[in-house]
């Protein structure tokens, strides 16, 4: 539960950095359907959505959020930089990082637990900030990790 809570609040730190859009809901952008049939709906609001594994027992456990963001805030190209120092402030790792996606990681020396989060911008249709987080008994390999944001992307209408 301790890794829940830990991997909740950085995807809340996620959403500090990054101002919503209020120009239309992100509703329109999601296969609302697909998201139900395999996950359960934490939170929904106009601008975001977040949505977890329906067992939290589950040896990985993700937490995907969605949000709009405006395009002020889409176009900064120092926005990963800031996440990024966060982070790094705060004893995560940084695993991979390009233009658009950041994926960090965290382990917990006392429990053998792992934290990892995935940043991304995507702007497909229009500008969502994708943020999925991982809680796991064991390491994460990479190429998971990079499914799971494939996984995040294609709740994405085309």
């Amino acid at each position: 539960m301790k890794k829940i809570i830990k991997v909740f609040l950085l995807i809340l730190l996620g959403l500090v950095f990054v101002n919503c859009g209020k120009e239309s809901d992100v509703g329109e952008f999601i296969d609302k359907e697909k998201i139900l049939s395999e996950y359960k709906i934490e939170n929904e609001d106009k601008t975001s959505i977040e949505f977890s594994d329906k067992n939290e027992n589950s040896p990985i456990f993700r937490i995907f959020t969605i949000q709009k963001i405006l395009k002020i805030d889409y176009n900064n190209p120092n926005r990963l930089d800031k996440i990024e120092e966060y982070y790094l402030n705060h004893n995560w790792k940084t695993i991979y990082k390009d233009e658009k996606t950041l994926i960090v990681s965290y382990e917990e020396s006392d429990t053998q637990d792992y934290e990892y989060n995935i940043e991304t911008i995507d702007n497909s249709k229009t500008e969502l900030h994708i943020t999925v987080s991982v809680g796991a008994t064991r390491k994460v390999l990479e190429n998971e990790l990079f499914d799971m944001l494939k996984e995040a992307k294609s709740f994405i209408k085309k």
